[in-house]
């Protein structure tokens, strides 16, 4: 199981948020549960990596990183399958999980739509259009994949 948990507890001011924003698996929550960040850059970021990850070779590892702490996701690419190390300061924190691109690219996007959803019962629309811009984006790289995983509908 992979899920990656986007939205709620947001801190807002006038140019920037804060949210939670982790990633759990059956082994525990990197960085941990609750765990607060700038979701829409971290996303972005995600999302630029995500997509190195998609075109790049096999054999390659790419960071996810989170922006408030020394946290980051490395990805060892293994054909379609991902080898994910939850990393402190380079150092494991938790089991490294084994999962498939589509879940892994599927769980971004469904973190994406969730921030959507959840910006907009915090009443704060006009912060929207960056993360939906992004879904745009990743469904233009992978068109079938809202085929290939049980995705939330469009928003």
């Amino acid at each position: 199981m992979l899920t990656i948990h986007c939205g709620g507890g947001f801190l807002f001011t006038d140019s920037s948020y804060t949210g939670t924003l982790f990633v759990q698996t059956d082994s525990g929550c990197f960085p941990s549960e609750g765990w607060t960040d700038y979701p829409e850059i971290v996303l972005g970021w995600w999302l630029d990596t995500l997509k190195s990850v998609l075109i790049g070779r096999e054999g390659r590892t790419y960071t996810f990183l989170f922006m408030d702490g020394p946290y980051a996701i490395r990805c060892l690419k293994e054909s379609d399958h991902l080898t994910l190390r939850f990393e402190r300061e380079n150092t494991a924190v938790l089991p490294a999980c084994k999962t498939t691109l589509d879940a892994f690219s599927a769980a971004i996007r469904n973190a994406m739509e969730t921030l959507i959803r959840q910006l907009y019962l915090a009443a704060q629309t006009d912060r929207i259009e960056s993360i939906r811009g992004y879904l745009k984006q990743l469904d233009a790289w992978w068109p079938d994949l809202r085929k290939k995983v049980d995705l939330q509908p469009d928003l």
